[in-house]
């Protein structure tokens, strides 16, 4: 675990902003004093954020999803972190900051202005009303609306939105080119709509596939493609169908093995390989699809909180299906997952058929769950090597 601490104003403001999820990477606000403080999660990937009083107690401990408030109570210390990282006990936690001569002195660093930190939201947001115009302009005068629905991503989208409310906050008080805030009030009137999801999409439908291990479940050949299990309801509203490209409605595949498991022809054969690789986290998914499709989504679905899927459609924690926000960043299938015996018996079935296991014998050693455990750790396979 890589511990962060940030003691200075400029350090403050930027926090996590413009980063990738935290990892293991921990970041500690060390202040001069006890106050009250807001954060805004601008910019942020999920973020669990803790406030510990002079006592050291737990004073404030929620996930926070990107673009949202945190209301802290009076604190000279503020941790940020993963929501999915194990956070060593908080007295490991305070002797590591009490030994920083920043805690004891009670600096300020009053040379080092925030101005920059806002200069840099503008700038960014400034920049993305830039690329929408820049797309209308290419558009041969089609509308706004249709330019946002063609050329943006759901996940852009909702980048774009939350941008646009950074220009309006900032409007009266920077110096902001007129264009760009009626842009963003164009932007926010076409979306108003859809805002809520949007904001929802710009917290957990970013892209992932770049970054996850492209090894095929079934005979290990590198460079392969994930393949959608379930595409995308024609009468769903375009709006909710982000969900269908998250990384549990997908398997990596080569397309050798696509042929030989008849992967293209075949709704259940598709179904039952992501219910073997994803278990509770598929059936999650399955009974949101299942909710679209029948229009009987539950009516108190708090989508901030849950924006993958309703509360009960999953469990408490990844491994079990939750959808909520702490665990709504995309990752790759790993030991975590709760897999029933069930879910093992059809991946073992599919992947490695007890007809097929006399000409398979050499795979057979290592099984498809041996294939789970490398998945978590592809800088450690030698390119080509079979699993």
């Amino acid at each position: 675990m890589k511990i962060k601490l940030l003691t200075n104003s400029w350090q403050w403001g930027w926090g996590a902003m413009f980063s990738r999820p935290l990892g293991d990477t921990v970041l500690i606000f060390i202040y001069p004093f006890p106050e009250r403080h807001i954060f805004h999660t601008a910019f942020c990937p999920p973020l669990r954020i803790m406030a510990l009083d002079e006592r050291g107690q737990v004073v404030y401990n929620q996930v926070k999803r990107p673009f949202s408030f945190a209301f802290l109570p009076s604190t000279r210390l503020i941790i940020e972190a993963d929501p999915s990282t194990d956070l060593p006990p908080v007295s490991e936690l305070l002797a590591l900051v009490k030994a920083n001569p920043a805690y004891g002195d009670g600096n300020w660093d009053e040379n080092v202005s925030v101005d920059g930190l806002v200069f840099a939201l503008v700038a960014h947001a400034v920049a993305d009303m830039r690329r929408v115009n820049e797309a209308v302009q290419r558009s041969h005068a089609a509308s706004l609306p249709a330019v946002l629905r063609k050329r943006f991503s759901m996940y852009e989208r909702g980048q774009l939105a939350a941008s646009a409310e950074t220009l309006l906050d900032f409007a009266g008080e920077k110096s902001i080119p007129p264009e760009a805030v009626s842009l963003s009030r164009q932007l926010l009137s076409s979306e108003k709509p859809y805002l809520d999801e949007l904001f929802v999409a710009a917290a957990a439908a970013m892209p992932w596939k770049i970054d996850f291990p492209n090894y095929c479940l079934r005979c290990g050949r590198v460079g392969v493609t994930w393949r959608s299990v379930i595409s995308g309801l024609a009468q769903a509203p375009p709006v909710l169908t982000w969900r269908y490209t998250r990384p549990e409605n997908n398997v990596p595949l080569c397309h050798k093995c696509v042929d030989l498991l008849n992967w293209n022809r075949d709704e259940q054969i598709r179904r039952n390989l992501a219910l073997g690789l994803w278990g509770p986290r598929f059936e999650a998914f399955l009974r949101w699809h299942n909710g679209v499709l029948e229009d009987s989504l539950p009516q108190d679905w708090d989508c901030q909180e849950y924006p993958l899927w309703p509360r009960q459609f999953g469990g408490a924690t990844w491994g079990t299906g939750s959808g909520s926000i702490e665990h709504a960043y995309p990752r790759p299938p790993d030991r975590h997952i709760v897999q029933t015996a069930a879910h093992k018996a059809l991946l073992s079935e599919l992947l490695f058929p007890v007809h097929q296991q006399v000409k398979l014998k050499g795979r057979l050693a290592t099984s498809p769950f041996g294939f789970l455990v490398k998945f978590e750790e592809k800088e450690n396979i030698k390119k080509g090597a079979a699993l």
